[in-house]
């Protein structure tokens, strides 16, 4: 009887941590599905800055609590933007006033209508002169009358504000409705992927829906609208028609290539740009304007990972992390070198992993013979793309170094120093085609090519970026500890940390639109949770078979990286971008592979889910929908 009892008991206590699990996660679904916004109906002579910010408390305001739009102008009469962190519950019972930032600036605004509300649950409106008369004057503001028209404001530019204390009227049917909506989905997810026994039979359907979310994106969103998108279609378009080599620095055919900081794609090792170019070439044909070709050079790399994993089912959990973020497929949504890169990893940690691939069945073949000698060298040509990418990804050449050193001294393979011998063939084979672009470059260059490119970022860099201005008169990010700015001081006061998290999990545009802060806050504890669970499935099985060192290795490289960007912000130029650690997304594909074994595949499943459906969250209802289009 005592073993039954323990055993309902288990029982019981997991349903009821699922409940609770359930209640807090209807709780931030409330406040991401159902976004709090302000639709405004203004005309103002005057272009300018429209605020609102809410409070529990008179006079009590932060920016954290508000939302605004910047370019309130006379061409135009309605506008809409998010409210901040309304809901900071499933009811808002502490918002009790409101303030008004009409105009940043002197000048005449006429409000005719202000509304706020979130979805169906609640709503405020402030249009009739009943309404306004409770509005009163804070600050900077000259006159205010009510019209028949409206409200109308004359600013005097001193930060005008108004301020009214309002009651918002909850819909408790429709919150009702949505709260049991959301329970519901979540005990069938639990039903579902309590009785999955494998891990991968729904990253097929996963891929083909994140693939026409990247194909919408890529059709609909402006070319300006992107990182950097416009000098990367400019260093490919140089290798559309007739050049293969690498140009001169000062080359006058490449100077439109020159960033704001002086900084030219061309002169790098990246051979994703040669690529490119030559697809841009093949498909000029086409009726379409050339950066939708080049987006359609990423998405060809992401379909291309969907037919390699369709074709070998058991390497499907290598590519599980691609769908715990959006900011992964955004990347693949428009041209950039990142996704070049992200594929090229994701090929070599296929051929690392799986049993069968061509370098394992290479690596464990025990002829030496002139075709195992090319065998070498070709997979040296495949290795090689690993030192032709964006820096930033030779964190996982370490890492990989690391993890053959390891499977060396746990004898995984038969005759260790064959194997070295192997590895050292594939090594030199890459080394000598990368060596290659410097030989290159040293014959348009000569032997002084940082010289030249050096010269090149003074003549080329706008003003506050170039190298030989006193660094406290450049630009507020650049060269921080020029400055006297203490590391310290990035991380903490400008947030470097915080902006880096958001952006590895769901900012669009040039750095334009974020979540609210309950997506970054959910996002972050899913990944703690997932963590934890990670960690108790390796004590309990003790992970004898390296999984416990190799989960070691992805936090050593992973940290490395991560403090890496941090410095590169400080010493060179603020740039809290997550993009910048894709690099870790294979190395967890190569981890969760090695320790398929021990890992609770319902667990696993269900945090893989949850991450996607946050993930289409963030991509659908932020990307898609505020992406300005075409």
């Amino acid at each position: 009887m005592l073993p039954h009892f323990c055993c309902t008991t288990n029982r019981i206590v997991k349903q009821i941590l699922f409940f609770v699990f359930s209640l807090f996660l209807v709780t931030i679904c409330v406040n991401l599905i159902y976004v709090p916004v302000v639709d405004v109906d203004v005309q103002t002579s005057q272009s300018g800055l429209f605020q609102i910010f809410w409070s529990s408390s008179q006079g009590a305001y932060s920016e954290s609590h508000s939302g605004y739009y910047r370019d309130v102008n006379p061409a135009r009469s309605h506008y809409r933007f998010q409210l901040k962190n309304l809901t900071p519950g499933l009811l808002p019972f502490t918002i009790k006033y409101l303030r008004i930032d009409p105009l940043d600036q002197p000048g005449e605004i006429l409000i005719k209508k202000i509304r706020i509300s979130q979805g169906g649950l609640f709503s405020v409106d402030f249009d009739s002169a009943e309404a306004f008369q409770h509005i009163k004057i804070v600050d900077g503001i000259k006159d205010m009358q009510v019209t028949k028209e409206g409200l109308r404001v004359v600013t005097s530019g001193t930060d005008p504000k108004l301020e009214i204390k309002v009651t918002f009227i909850p819909h408790y049917e429709a919150i009702a409705l949505f709260c049991l909506a959301i329970l519901l989905l979540l005990y069938t997810l639990k039903y579902v992927v309590g009785r999955i026994d494998h891990f991968t039979c729904h990253v097929e359907w996963f891929f083909f829906f994140v693939l026409a979310l990247i194909m919408t994106m890529a059709a609909i969103s402006r070319p300006d609208m992107h990182p950097d998108e416009k000098l990367h279609m400019r260093a490919a378009a140089y290798y559309q028609n007739n050049h293969w080599l690498p140009p001169a620095a000062d080359d006058p055919e490449i100077e439109t290539t020159y960033s704001k900081h002086g900084v030219s794609r061309l002169n790098s090792p990246e051979i994703v740009y040669v690529l490119a170019g030559k697809f841009l070439r093949f498909f000029s044909f086409l009726p379409l304007e050339r950066f939708v070709i080049l987006r359609f050079f990423n998405i060809s790399l992401f379909a291309l990972l969907l037919v390699i994993y369709l074709k070998r089912p058991e390497v499907r959990i290598v590519c599980l992390p691609l769908f715990i973020s959006p900011q992964i497929w955004y990347v693949f949504s428009y041209f950039n070198s990142d996704a070049f890169a992200l594929f090229v990893l994701f090929i070599i940690t296929y051929q690392v992993a799986i049993d069968t691939s061509f370098l394992n069945r290479y690596l464990r073949e025990h002829q030496r013979s002139f075709m195992t000698a090319a065998q070498g060298m070709g997979l040296g040509c495949l290795f090689s793309m690993l030192f032709l990418i964006k820096k930033n990804f030779y964190f996982f050449v370490v890492f990989l170094f690391l993890y053959f050193l390891v499977q060396l001294y746990r004898r995984q393979f038969p005759d260790p120093l064959l194997i070295i011998k192997k590895l050292g063939l594939i090594l030199v084979t890459s080394l000598c085609i990368f060596s290659s672009y410097y030989a290159f470059h040293a014959a348009v260059n000569g032997w002084h090519q940082s010289e030249a490119v050096s010269r090149m970022q003074e003549n080329t860099a706008d003003e506050n970026f170039k190298p030989s201005v006193d660094p406290h008169r450049t630009y507020f990010g650049a060269n921080l500890r020029g400055k006297g700015v203490p590391l310290s001081h990035v991380w903490k006061n400008m947030a470097w940390g915080h902006i880096t998290f958001m952006s590895c999990f769901g900012v669009y545009g040039n750095m334009h639109f974020y979540g609210s802060s309950e997506y970054y806050d959910t996002v972050q504890l899913l990944l703690i949770l997932a963590l934890m669970s990670v960690l108790f499935d390796m004590v309990c099985s003790r992970a004898h078979d390296g999984s416990a060192l190799l989960f070691a290795l992805v936090v050593i490289c992973a940290t490395a990286l991560v403090g890496a960007s941090l410095l590169n912000s400080w010493i060179a130029d603020f740039q809290a971008q997550g993009r910048y650690l894709l690099p870790i997304v294979p190395m967890i594909g190569l981890f969760l592979y090695s320790a398929r074994h021990i890992l609770h595949k319902g667990r696993m499943n269900f945090f893989v889910l949850v991450f996607f459906l946050f993930s289409s969250y963030s991509f659908i209802f932020l990307g898609l929908r505020e992406i300005p289009k075409l």
